[in-house]
């Protein structure tokens, strides 16, 4: 034992001190500690637990400590595409699984969660486990995400559980590779108002094709009508919900409205309003419709008045009335059937202004991609969802689109079709003459963006399709519809010849020979070669051969080209060595 003195109010006073001697308060005086001896146990230690009312010293008490012992194991990583990325804008978790094995219960567990890279835009936080009683098993989940500015990179996450007693561990370290955003953009591709003025107090109609033109999927598409005072909507919706477009995909929405006598604008204003699901990846500058508006009112009643009839002074000649619509455009005859195995790809390149000059569009092409659509789905049977149309394709968009369409027939197998139809530029390398589809975002001076036909023909003929059809508005001379590309060439070139390039079970239907060009019938708003070939099918509901079909539109072809644009157009049809003949008595229908 030993002595301690003390000095209270000039007196000495000794105390003894004890082993395992706690501080357990204050004298009366607040002036020195009074002590509580406790007899040591084995693990025991002092912790404290409180402080004197005065605030001068720590109370503190000896107790038994039983520790826990953790072990942390099966760390892993699930995202919610599968694809083991981290994507912008993707939820994803980190699991393991935690054990007390030891004799005490683990306090007030905590997982920590850090990144090493300083990766932007990811997001996580700590995860609370509470207690973790001797012998139990916890499986731990930490959400993570990535936003919209997630690059490029791998994460390096590294997690530790921390204990209230200081008896954490260390759970380990996972590196997850994180993808930037591959962004979508929705814009309006096209208003179709039938090219004609509507009235007041009769009902129009109006079609929006909406189109992801971005390389990544929107999701969450939705297109709002905002109307304006006096004008109603008789049928659709103001707001459509489209759910998602994948890059390239479009959509059709059909719109029936109404003026009344109260409007007096020249013209009816439909804006239209697209958003989408991270609310910066739509474009609506060319969103509202502008249409003309015949402003005078339709009399309720009739009136009859006798004139009269004296010798005219002069003969005039009789007004034709004008049709906006092709004829190939309306009535196109229904098919209730529906085929199960057949996929139609679409591309229809117009706008080539960004490429070229605005000179270098392709005249209706578009028109002839959404109008062949319409046949595809009513006429050859079709779905919907297997029609897969893309208007002013770039070239990521076009390599995305073939691949698409051949997934689909693949995972048909052999029973099933494709029918590929492009209208658009095409152009053959000045070196080696291999013929190239021109995406609307690629320079005939530059093709090494561009799609080499050849390629595609090996895509569609390897994809294990039981029947492939080429249609291909589209020439490969070096001039096109009104000579678009000529200006990036100075020369017309023979193309290699494309019998050569064709394999598989395919058929190609081709607007012209290899040094012609592929004209437009300006006066029906389609090309020469896709006119007719819908002609015919209309005339006939798709129950024609092929054999028919090509013969129709070889003579129809060839002599408006000659009447209509004094020009010579002839069309061509390949098939391949394993078709041979066969191909005769095929069908489109």
């Amino acid at each position: 034992m030993g002595k301690i003195l003390a000095v209270i109010l000039g007196l000495s006073i000794s105390f003894q001190v004890f082993p395992q001697t706690v501080i357990k308060g204050r004298s009366a005086a607040s002036n020195v500690n009074i002590t509580h001896t406790s007899s040591g146990t084995t693990g025991s230690t002092a912790v404290i637990k409180e402080r004197s009312p005065e605030g001068y010293v720590n109370i503190i008490q000896e107790v038994t400590i039983k520790p826990p012992q953790l072990q942390a194991e099966n760390l892993q990583f699930v995202d919610s595409d599968g694809n083991n990325f981290l994507n912008a804008g993707e939820n994803a978790r980190i699991f393991f699984t935690v054990r007390n094995s030891g004799e005490g219960p683990a306090l007030n567990l905590e997982a920590k969660i850090s990144e090493k890279n300083r990766i932007p835009g990811l997001i996580f936080q700590p995860k609370s486990i509470g207690t973790l009683q001797p012998g139990e098993v916890k499986t731990i989940e930490i959400a993570v995400a990535g936003n919209l500015n997630t690059t490029n990179s791998n994460a390096s996450f590294y997690i530790t559980l921390n204990e209230l007693n200081g008896f954490g561990t260390d759970v380990g370290n996972i590196v997850v590779p994180t993808k930037a955003i591959l962004a979508p953009m929705v814009s309006v591709a096209e208003i179709d108002f039938g090219n004609s003025p509507v009235r007041k107090n009769e009902k129009f109609d109006v079609k929006v094709l909406l189109q992801n033109t971005g390389e990544g999927p929107a999701e969450n598409v939705n297109v709002t009508l905002s109307l304006v005072e006096n004008i109603f909507l008789t049928s659709g919706s103001k707001s459509s919900d489209i759910g998602n477009l994948a890059p390239g995909e479009s959509r059709e929405i059909t719109y029936t409205l109404i003026t009344n006598n109260n409007y007096n604008l020249s013209k009816v204003i439909l804006p239209f309003i697209i958003s989408e699901k991270y609310g910066k990846y739509a474009d609506n500058g060319k969103s509202t419709a502008t249409i003309p508006l015949d402003l005078q009112l339709t009399a309720s009643k009739q009136v009859i008045v006798q004139g009269e009839e004296k010798p005219a002074p002069e003969t005039r000649t009789a007004v034709t009335s004008t049709s906006y619509i092709s004829d190939v455009d309306r009535d196109i005859p229904v098919i209730p059937s529906k085929n199960q195995n057949r996929v139609a790809l679409i591309i229809g390149n117009e706008d080539y202004s960004k490429a070229y000059n605005p000179e270098s569009n392709v005249d209706f092409a578009n028109n002839d991609a959404k109008i062949f659509a319409e046949y595809a789905k009513k006429i050859l049977g079709i779905e919907d969802k297997f029609v897969l149309i893309t208007l002013n394709a770039t070239a990521s968009i076009m390599r995305n689109q073939i691949k698409r369409a051949i997934d689909i027939v693949k995972v048909m197998g052999a029973s099933s079709e494709i029918i590929f139809y492009y209208a658009g530029h095409g152009f053959p390398d000045q070196a080696t003459k291999i013929p190239y589809l021109i995406p609307v975002d690629v320079s005939a001076s530059n093709l090494s963006e561009a799609i080499k036909l050849a390629d595609v023909y090996t895509q569609l003929g390897s994809s294990g399709a039981g029947k492939v059809t080429v249609l291909l508005d589209a020439c490969f001379s070096g001039g096109g519809r009104d000579m678009g590309p000529l200006s990036a060439r100075s020369v017309r070139m023979v193309p290699e010849s494309e019998d050569k390039m064709i394999n598989g079970n395919m058929v190609v239907f081709a607007a012209s020979t290899g040094d012609q060009t592929a004209q437009a019938l300006k006066k029906e708003k389609h090309g020469l070669f896709t006119y007719y070939l819908l002609k015919k099918l209309k005339e006939t509901s798709g129950n024609i051969t092929y054999n028919d079909l090509f013969d129709y539109i070889l003579k129809s072809v060839q002599i408006d080209a000659l009447t209509e644009n004094n020009n010579p157009q002839v069309p061509v049809l390949i098939s391949s060595d394993v078709v041979g003949d066969k191909w005769k008595s095929w069908k489109l229908k």
